[in-house]
């Protein structure tokens, strides 16, 4: 098992205090406030299905992609815990959001928790702006949160530690940033600990998560080159345009 596929067995206990439900909210405003007819969603990068399940509970149909086994073995078990009606809405598949290739249109795209940063390369960027592009109709919605480049470069980012435990685990998440601005990077090097409270055993994990911080123009750029029109650009969870000091921020995508 990799690095981060272990790491991942930690994922939800870290992201424990993350407010799920108004983000879902927030997204699904997004979607509807572009498209009230909108209802067939396909997530990019879906995690443990958090976001997925909150989306389908607010009367979306929704597929989410996940490449990681673990993760989406956690979603799967997690969704079973749900009423009928939202698991006959919502599809978990395996796959790469720069390749996978459904063969079906949906009316919006979602890739949330800054999935789109993960794409360090120029090529992994537009592969999965094209896989975005593939699943749409001419007048369908992309939407995605990213890592502002203007406020990573106004607010460095500084060692974090973070915590978090169940009645079964114990985990704690030491963050180290090294700067790459030559090429838009920042590597965020991860030591994790995870203590089982039944069997005392621990384990340590080290890994590092290169995340791309990105600008509007390339962004138009790239998602220009995918077939798409930015319709507007906000700081996430606001309505407002991202500003100097604004880390995560979203956008919004139109199909041409």
């Amino acid at each position: 098992m990799s690095a981060f596929e272990r790491y991942s067995r930690y994922y939800d206990l870290l992201n424990a205090g993350k407010d799920y439900a108004t983000e879902a909210a927030y997204v699904a405003r997004q979607l509807r406030a572009a498209d009230a007819r909108a209802r067939r969603v396909l997530e990019l990068g879906s995690g443990t299905a958090r976001h997925a399940r909150l989306l389908a509970a607010a009367g979306f149909e929704v597929c989410g992609v996940e490449m990681s086994g673990t993760m989406l073995a956690a979603a799967r078990a997690a969704l079973e815990q749900e009423p009928p009606a939202l698991r006959q809405c919502l599809e978990l598949v395996q796959g790469d959001a720069r390749h996978v290739r459904l063969e079906r249109r949906f009316d919006a795209v979602v890739s949330l928790f800054h999935v789109v940063s993960y794409q360090v390369r120029n090529e992994d960027l537009a592969a999965m702006f094209a896989t975005a592009r593939h699943h749409l109709a001419p007048g369908g919605h992309f939407f995605f949160d990213y890592w502002h480049g203007p406020g990573v470069l106004t607010d460095l980012p500084g060692p974090r530690e973070k915590q978090g435990e169940d009645e079964s685990f114990a985990v704690t998440r030491r963050a180290r940033p090294e700067m790459l601005p030559r090429q838009n990077l920042v590597k965020v090097h991860y030591e994790i600990t995870g203590r089982d409270k039944h069997s005392g055993t621990t384990e340590h994990i080290e890994e590092t998560h290169p995340m791309r911080y990105l600008f509007e123009p390339e962004l138009a750029l790239l998602l220009g080159a995918a077939g798409f029109r930015v319709l507007r650009s906000m700081a996430w969870m606001a309505d407002a345009a991202p500003a100097l000091d604004t880390w995560n921020a979203c956008t919004l995508a139109e199909a041409l």
